[in-house]
């Protein structure tokens, strides 16, 4: 009776849900000209759970290039963080630069609405005066891919737990003989 009740709790333990979470990751890359950085490069990845709103959180990996600055990188703009509003499925990344953190003569924003189903870069900034809704900067290409992991197939669970409790009831019948 003990061996049936360890291998219904077994069973209840490994086909029980994992989590709820939407935990997503995307690589957002494109480019933007005629600002106050000239021609602006980058790709930007943000991971997280988007199932919910996001506070401001660092990005995972970025690659910022500018034809004005040499050498210019995340660093020049403070580094760059993400936020999710929920509520209208936009995602923000920015440089802390843009948040009034550090000087204001170089900064790096980009707001994508609707980036769950249907992506599109809405605003997009290179300086506190030079955003897009302004007339600059001009978007030249932009593309939002979401990275899919590779899911757990189902069967697993069940396979593991089955065999657990194949190899209890060989140890039980081992022991009693």
């Amino acid at each position: 009776m003990k061996f049936l009740a360890a291998i219904t709790t077994a069973v209840t333990i490994l086909a029980s849900p994992i989590s709820a979470a939407t935990l997503s990751t995307f690589d957002v890359e494109g480019s933007f000209s005629g600002g106050q950085l000239g021609s602006v490069d980058f790709t930007i990845r943000v991971s997280g759970d988007f199932s919910s709103s996001i506070t401001s959180t660092p990005v995972s990996s970025s690659t910022l290039s500018s034809s004005n600055i040499a050498n210019f990188d995340e660093s020049d703009v403070g580094g760059l963080n993400f936020e999710y509003f929920d509520s209208v499925g936009t995602l923000d990344i920015f440089g802390q630069d843009y948040r009034g953190v550090r000087s204001n003569e170089t900064t790096f924003m980009l707001r994508i609405f609707n980036v769950l189903f249907n992506p599109n870069a809405i605003v997009f900034a290179d300086s506190i005066g030079s955003q897009s809704s302004f007339g600059e900067p001009t978007l030249i290409s932009f593309s939002v891919s979401e990275i899919v992991p590779v899911p757990l197939p189902a069967g697993l669970p069940l396979l593991a737990g089955s065999l657990l409790a194949f190899g209890l009831l060989r140890k039980r019948t081992v022991k009693a003989a």
